[in-house]
């Protein structure tokens, strides 16, 4: 498929909305993940669009070097090079605090998501426009390609069953940008906030990647590449079930499952004959790398999906 020259939301942002910025301290919750077609940092490139004005840096579960391990809690810090502070919203607070938000007037989000509700980004999100709101802040978020662009699927998180992995009113598999969830968050919850979105350029809704999109650089330690962030709605559910590995940790993770009792060449075939749509499964043993049954070899299966939009 041909599209017109892509470009990030980032860089929509940063060339054709250069008003959104101009004379504006600006806050940015972000991690390495977030560069530009060209390879440049969305750090970097906001800190020359904005004359130098980036006045605070905010970082989601994982930190803003994208290094802390599933659920590890991440401290504040400062910027070596450019010396602001790193506000963690993922340690004692997971929502911007008054104080935090008392040194911008723009805060930009340009998180490299999965359009997974159990991935945290999107909760991230939420709390983010409801404190920009309730502080009178604006906010841009950046698009970015997304897997599963146009797959919805699985249950919707019901409020009573809030967590910050259940936080958002959508199915778990949901289909939208950063930027498209956000409008869809503020409108559902009634978040009455300055809400701008950096939009793509060239984009087709692709579940493939496509050459002209930036590089990937793994959003978190565990969505090593581009098809486990494609298979991480499926297999995400193992992090609850101890007696089922899911590669945590080893470069297929959440692409295999496999456990000491199973028999990975019979739950292909199984699997196979369900004959469902846009994947398949292959017998994979392997050795673990994090495991609560010990570093042996299990047996297992490994998914390999042929069609993102029929998966």
């Amino acid at each position: 498929m041909t599209h017109a020259r892509f470009r990030t939301g980032i860089e929509s942002v940063a060339d054709t909305h250069p008003a959104l910025l101009k004379g504006q301290r600006v806050g940015l919750v972000s991690h390495p993940a977030a560069i530009t077609s060209s390879g440049i940092a969305t750090l970097d490139l906001l800190a020359s669009a904005c004359g130098g004005r980036l006045t605070a840096l905010f970082g989601p579960e994982h930190g803003y070097y994208g290094a802390a391990t599933a659920g590890e809690t991440v401290a504040q810090s400062r910027h070596r090079r450019l010396g602001i502070p790193i506000f963690s919203l993922y340690g004692k607070h997971r929502k911007p605090t008054p104080a935090m938000l008392a040194r911008v007037d723009t805060l930009v989000v340009d998180l490299q998501d999965l359009a997974a509700r159990p991935y945290t980004y999107v909760s991230t999100l939420r709390l983010a426009l409801e404190a920009a709101a309730e502080a009178g802040k604006r906010v841009i978020v950046a698009d970015r390609p997304i897997p599963l662009p146009n797959v919805i699927d699985g249950p919707v998180a019901e409020e009573p069953l809030s967590s910050f992995v259940a936080m958002v009113p959508f199915p778990v598999a949901y289909g939208m940008t950063q930027g498209e969830a956000a409008r869809a968050i503020a409108k559902s919850l009634d978040i009455n906030v300055d809400l701008h979105v950096g939009k793509m350029a060239g984009y087709g809704r692709d579940w493939e990647r496509q050459p002209e999109w930036p590089d990937w650089i793994p959003p978190s330690p565990g969505i090593k590449s581009w098809e486990s962030a494609t298979c991480y709605t499926s297999t995400v559910w193992c992090e609850a079930l101890p007696s089922i590995d899911y590669g945590r940790g080893t470069a297929l993770q959440f692409r295999v499952i496999g456990a000491k009792w199973m028999k990975g060449a019979q739950v292909s075939e199984y699997m196979n004959g369900l004959k469902l749509a846009g994947v398949s499964f292959s017998p994979h043993p392997y050795y673990p790398a994090m495991y609560s049954g010990g570093a042996e070899l299990l047996d297992g299966v490994r998914m390999h999906v042929s069609d993102g939009d029929a998966f």
